[in-house]
């Protein structure tokens, strides 16, 4: 929505090669949650797994921020996997 909101990101979990879990907080939604990471024939298959809370009024607005929540998800991802395939195939 072209507004900035600043953020807190603490990583509450960490299991090498396989999982990240973590807690953001900003003035208006709290989420935990934790992508995994599994190995497949060729690649590594990635899942992540969200709880979202809104705070205060912002609960009308949940249909409407989980949608911005996971096309921002799937862009992040999508641009880190793009990222690292650039890299693997450059180097």
């Amino acid at each position: 929505m072209g507004r900035t909101v600043p953020m807190v990101v603490e990583f509450t979990g960490y299991e090498r090669s396989w999982r990240l879990a973590s807690v953001t907080r900003s003035s208006t939604v709290e989420s935990e949650g934790a992508p995994t990471f599994e190995s497949v024939p060729g690649s590594t298959q990635m899942r992540w797994s969200w709880d979202v809370r809104q705070r205060r009024g912002m609960k009308l607005m949940a249909p409407v921020v989980g949608m911005i929540g996971r096309r921002q998800e799937r862009r992040i991802w999508g641009s880190l996997k793009r990222l690292l395939e650039a890299e693997i195939g450059g180097s």
